[in-house]
């Protein structure tokens, strides 16, 4: 099993108070507990491997938060259930894998996506990006294009579970248009019929990517979350 360490330049793309933990993908179902280990248990060993390996980093994340090992069971959606008092997400690609989390009552929701570095061919934009982010990408040398596409993919990713953490709602590709600014982006809902423009319409994020590795942060603070009716 590969070492899981904290993963301070993921803990920077957020606000202060997040923890981070990375490994490269190794996990078994022994180190699962049993109600996690149900969710893989007909699962390909590549997938049993990932989802363990999420586990192991979430729990050291939250052993910084002062919690005993607990299970992080997954839903009918296969998003993360949370213990109470506590926000995450978790995402992997390829052989890398990080968990992010938070105290509740400082965070309202958290999204993190890695991608391998350039995956966004451009046979795909068509399915993943807005007509508007694809014209931008228009005159640029392909090498640079497909790194920029997979920003803007990856930066979609994690908004994507930011939002679902609060809405348990899908949105499409197509819903959003992301703008990148150095190492920040900001993400644009463009459908206002759905219950994420609801929140905010003009989220933001962070991001960074080396020659192996996008990986892209949005975060929403109880301060910037809509209050409830009456509250």
């Amino acid at each position: 099993m590969s070492p899981i360490q904290r993963a301070t330049r993921v803990e920077g793309l957020f606000p202060p108070g997040v923890i981070a933990f990375e490994t490269r993908i190794g996990g078994t179902p022994e180190d699962l507990f049993p109600i996690e280990r149900e969710h893989v248990m007909r699962a390909v060993d590549t997938r049993v491997a990932e989802f363990a390996a999420g586990r192991m980093c979430a729990r050291a994340a939250m052993a910084v938060l002062g919690l005993e090992p607990t299970p992080v069971p997954a839903g009918k959606d296969r998003a993360p259930i949370w213990p109470n008092g506590v926000v995450g997400t978790i995402t992997h690609t390829d052989d890398y894998c990080v968990a992010v989390v938070g105290e509740a009552k400082q965070f309202a929701a958290l999204g993190i996506d890695a991608e391998s570095a350039g995956r966004l061919k451009p046979d795909l934009w068509h399915l993943t990006l807005h007509t508007e982010e694809r014209k931008a990408l228009l005159g640029m040398p392909e090498e640079a294009a497909r790194a920029r596409a997979t920003v803007l993919f990856s930066a979609k990713e994690a908004f994507y579970k930011c939002q679902y953490a609060l809405t348990r709602s899908w949105v499409g590709f197509e819903d959003v248009i992301v703008k990148v600014n150095g190492d920040a982006f900001d993400v644009t809902v463009v459908e206002q019929t759905r219950p994420v423009a609801e929140i905010q319409k003009r989220w933001t994020g962070r991001f960074l990517a080396d020659e192996s590795l996008v990986l892209a942060a949005v975060a929403l603070t109880k301060l910037q979350a809509p209050r409830p009716p009456g509250d």
